[in-house]
C-alpha cells in the first residue's frame, strides 16, 4: 500500500514514520526547500511526548538518545 503525505510539519512527519512502521510504502512532499529553525519555540505537551516516544523518536528529539 502507497501514501502520499503533502507538508513535512512534526503532524506529516509523525504520519510518516507511522505508516512506515506498518509496512506503507510513503512519500513526503513539501513546498519549501530547505528547513529553517530560527527564531522559533516549540512546546511539546505530555500527549505530544508519549505519541513521539511510541513512534520511537521520543529520546532522540529530546537530546536523550541512549549510547
Amino acid at each position: 500500500m502507497k501514501a502520499i503525505i503533502i507538508g513535512a510539519g512534526i503532524g506529516g512527519l509523525g504520519t510518516a514514520i507511522a505508516l512506515r512502521k506498518i509496512g506503507m510504502d510513503v512519500k513526503v512532499f513539501e513546498s519549501k526547500q530547505e528547513v529553517r529553525f530560527a527564531g522559533a519555540g516549540l512546546g511539546i505537551g505530555a500527549n505530544a511526548v508519549r505519541a513521539l516516544q511510541q513512534l520511537d523518536v521520543g529520546d532522540k528529539s529530546f537530546g536523550q538518545e541512549k549510547r
